[in-house]
């Protein structure tokens, strides 16, 4: 039986769908040489503009209070949000973590959010690899290492306030729950070995709990969101792809379980924003979501969206850029008309990006020979550009190196439409694009599409 408590009253419907909770963020990074702080979590992402000094303040709105990642270069820490709060915020670029401070009405509570994200920052739990790879004594060890630590930093602070405590407290048991069900398929994954049984880590598994999660949990934390979402994703999908013309009268079908307005613009949000790759119905998909939606900021990213996406079908010409390599000079795509290019969109901090690299490595040398240049294009932070060089220099990387500024907020991320990476792109000898989404180099399917392609 699913425990989704839902909010049906019509009167507040209408108020949660038109008012915001307003926060007040402000303080200094200093020493930093970013230009802005990202700020994520239910409703979206919205930008904090950094001032030449590093200082910042600007009041935001949020849809209902909860746990946020407030993103500075590549460290996003968690952050609990309430209405009409003063969050202020001091560190030290140099030494962040290490530095940061978080004031305002949940001040104990952020303090243990700080705590807690430092705790699983630890090589123990961090390196997913590692972790997944233990057997399962030496797996449940650890997690039960973890979870000690944890359930003594909570107790820490006595002064959380009760309720944010107890949320708090499922989404700690909800994490580990998610832990035990993953172990054995990450286990196969980064081991390459199967286990027909794991019954030790089995029997941690609490059914129960994957099945009562409240509005409050839901606003509360992404990792209750995920749970509502996948599964809304999942029942969409399964009647989408029989009958995409349908596909408005399938999404109002689909979120007829969920009355609350947060929930289901939360939803459709989540639908827009997943990958969808190549499904070639991804108009209908979109229309139909700006029919539904009643969020205007929503209906002006998807006819964003879909402006990016007319001129970017095969065989229309690439977006052009002209970046930095990795001597500090400029380096266009243009130079490479009459060649074919393959494009990698990576970065040294992205696990599945580092994965490919042997793969791609083998790819360029099966082709050196033909009439394509490899151009791989990182989207490591400006602080890291150093260790971008140094993992190019130390790995022997080959093709052509050059890095983003801005990251996502980038000019070729937009004109690509790049919300995830890895992602590979091949354009041709005309500068045409031949495959936006081209397979990646660990699958077979790339090596069958570079061979199909004339004067490689």
């Amino acid at each position: 039986m699913n425990k989704f408590i839902l909010v049906t009253s019509s009167l507040l419907f209408i108020q949660t769908l038109f008012s915001m909770d307003k926060v007040i963020i402000s303080g200094i990074i200093s020493n930093t040489e970013e230009t802005e702080l990202l700020l994520y979590g239910l409703g979206g992402k919205q930008i904090i503009k950094l001032q030449a000094d590093g200082s910042f303040n600007q009041n935001i709105e949020i849809e209902h209070e909860g746990v946020f990642n407030l993103k500075h270069n590549k460290i996003a820490i968690p952050i609990y949000l309430s209405n009409n709060d003063s969050i202020i915020i001091s560190a030290d670029a140099n030494r962040f973590l290490e530095s940061i401070k978080v004031l305002g009405n949940q001040e104990y509570f952020n303090s243990y959010l700080l705590e807690k994200f430092k705790l699983y920052q630890t090589e123990s739990i961090s390196n997913y690899k590692k972790f997944f790879s233990k057997n399962e004594e030496t797996f449940l060890k650890t997690t039960d290492s973890i979870l000690e630590q944890n359930n003594l930093l909570i107790n820490k602070y006595g002064e959380i306030n009760p309720r944010i405590k107890l949320l708090e407290q499922k989404r700690i048991a909800f994490s580990f729950q998610k832990m035990y069900a993953n172990y054995k398929i990450y286990y196969s994954i980064y081991t390459g070995k199967n286990i027909s049984k794991a019954k030790l880590v089995e029997s941690r598994l609490l059914p129960m709990i994957n099945d009562s999660i409240t509005f409050d949990e839901f606003c509360f934390s992404d990792i209750f969101r995920e749970k509502i979402e996948s599964k809304f994703f999942n029942n969409f999908f399964k009647k989408f792809n029989k009958n995409p013309v349908d596909a408005q009268l399938i999404i109002k079908e689909s979120l007829k379980e969920y009355e609350n307005p947060i929930v289901r613009e939360d939803l459709l949000y989540y639908l827009f924003k997943t990958p969808l790759y190549k499904n070639k119905h991804e108009k209908e998909l979109y229309a139909a979501i700006m029919e539904v939606t009643q969020k205007e900021t929503l209906k002006n990213e998807i006819k964003t969206v879909l402006k990016t996406k007319e001129s970017l079908v095969n065989g229309s010409i690439a977006p052009q850029f002209n970046l930095l390599n990795e001597k500090g000079e400029k380096v266009a795509l243009e130079n490479f008309i009459g060649k074919y290019v393959l494009i990698d969109f990576w970065a040294t901090w992205c696990k599945p990006c580092v994965e490919e690299i042997p793969h791609l490595k083998k790819v360029h040398e099966d082709f050196k020979d033909n009439n394509i240049v490899f151009i791989s294009i990182s989207f490591d932070n400006k602080s890291d550009e150093t260790k971008w060089k140094n993992y190019i220099t130390k790995n022997d990387l080959k093709g052509i190196h050059l890095i983003v500024e801005n990251g996502w907020n980038s000019a070729i991320a937009k004109d690509y439409l790049i919300n995830s990476i890895p992602r590979f792109v091949l354009i041709d000898p005309q500068g045409r694009l031949v495959d936006l989404y081209a397979p990646k180099p660990s699958e077979s399917k790339l090596t069958r599409l570079l061979n199909r392609q004339d004067n490689l």
